[in-house]
């Protein structure tokens, strides 16, 4: 447990480095839930490169996985947006209900 508490806050610690303030080109904050519905696959990306010294070949399906959702949650969004529904990306809540209903998650 201490050992993955270790990795997250590394993890944290390198995406910061790399990408100061989490802030897409619009100004949002990519590191909050309401915004970046992928959140947690992509923590999951940088856990996984950081605990195999950053071999990329070892963490393919953690990739596949945040490119697989953030394709998901882009198209539902421009669906929205083309129906004229505001807003284009619904709440976390929203968005765990509709997974479930997927049963996706």
């Amino acid at each position: 447990m201490q050992t993955e508490n270790a990795s997250r806050i590394e993890a944290d610690r390198i995406r910061s480095k790399r990408n100061p303030g989490y802030a897409d080109q619009t100004g949002k904050k990519l590191a909050n839930f309401d915004n970046n519905p992928c959140l947690e696959e992509a923590d999951a990306s940088y856990r996984c490169l950081h605990e195999n010294n950053f071999d990329r070949d070892s963490c393919t399906k953690y990739f596949l996985n945040y490119k697989n959702c953030r394709k998901f949650w882009g198209n539902f969004a421009l669906d929205r947006r083309r129906n004229g529904i505001k807003p284009a990306l619904p709440a976390k809540e929203e968005r765990d209900k509709i997974l479930e209903n997927l049963s996706l998650k």
